[in-house]
């Protein structure tokens, strides 16, 4: 299997080795996977990811664009597992795909993990975000978990996110979301903000949120900057939230404090420190009961 795989990701086997009629390798591994029953294709998958390790760039690149081709037959444990075990091996540059974009074999390979893990795994994910070297790659890494895991996003953006990371800033899908990550690194360069307001525009985001958000990058807008409530001259950003129910801010010393919002409708809330203890716990599992509220 193993063999068929690099030929077909070298371009010389399938139906469009000629370059008269197509030249992609990626076109014949398709052509090729989708008549495979499934145990072929997790065989497939086994190659794929014995592949991504291959001494040949073109061959290791191939691999990792063509997991996108079997889906079904995509484990995401071994994936973790690859990337835990072989971090430095595919720190290479990729090569020879129009697909690959993002700067290591690391990065392309985390990203579809990113689509395809499981929620219950997000710790996993979060550890390979930690341990990823050098930091830098870390926003990029960001990115890629901005769609399904925006709590991520969330809660290191003021770690591991600069300004010139506004796609991570415009891939957040709530507006929450968007509110946290502007928070965290204000305030904003004036490029950074004429950037990301042109990414907001091809997403088509409705104006009035966009205005919010521009101002909260240019901390003029004390409401979503600080816990409502609190007198403290601090710097505070939110981490996490679940909203309509609590928000969870962080300042600057790492001192945590929870809103909550008053009964009724509205946009009135209080705010308190929590514990030494309430923090410990939040730390850990990211989320607040409803006994702590």
């Amino acid at each position: 299997m193993i063999f068929q795989v690099r030929r077909r990701l070298l371009g010389l086997e399938g139906p469009y080795v000629d370059p008269r009629v197509g030249i992609d390798p990626l076109d014949n591994f398709k052509l090729w996977v989708e008549d495979l029953s499934r145990s072929e294709q997790r065989l497939a998958f086994d190659a794929l990811l014995e592949c991504a390790l291959d001494l040949d760039i073109q061959v290791a690149t191939g691999a990792i664009l063509a997991l996108d081709l079997v889906g079904g037959a995509f484990d995401h444990q071994r994936v973790i597992e690859l990337l835990k075990n072989y971090s430095s091996e595919l720190q290479r540059s990729p090569r020879g795909f129009s697909a690959a974009y993002l700067m290591t074999l690391f990065e392309e390979l985390f990203s579809r993990l990113a689509r395809c893990c499981p929620s219950d795994r997000v710790s996993e994910l979060e550890l390979l975000l930690k341990a990823a070297s050098p930091p830098t790659r870390r926003s990029t890494l960001l990115a890629s978990l901005a769609e399904r895991f925006p709590q991520i996003v969330v809660y290191y953006a003021r770690q591991y996110l600069v300004h010139d990371d506004v796609q991570v800033l415009a891939a957040l899908p709530e507006q929450w979301q968007r509110v946290a990550v502007a928070g965290a690194l204000r305030p904003w360069t004036n490029s950074a903000i004429n950037r990301v307001e042109q990414l907001w525009q091809i997403r088509k985001l409705n104006s009035n949120d966009t205005l919010a958000i521009t101002s909260v990058m240019l901390d003029q807008y004390p409401r979503l900057t600080r816990p409502p409530g609190l007198t403290d001259q601090r710097h505070w950003w939110i981490i996490a939230a679940n909203p309509h129910v609590w928000t969870v801010w962080e300042a600057e010393d790492g001192t945590l404090a929870l809103e909550t919002p008053r009964p009724g409708g509205g946009f009135a809330s209080d705010s308190r420190l929590m514990s030494p203890q309430q923090q410990a716990q939040f730390r850990e599992r990211r989320s607040i009961s409803h006994g702590e509220r």
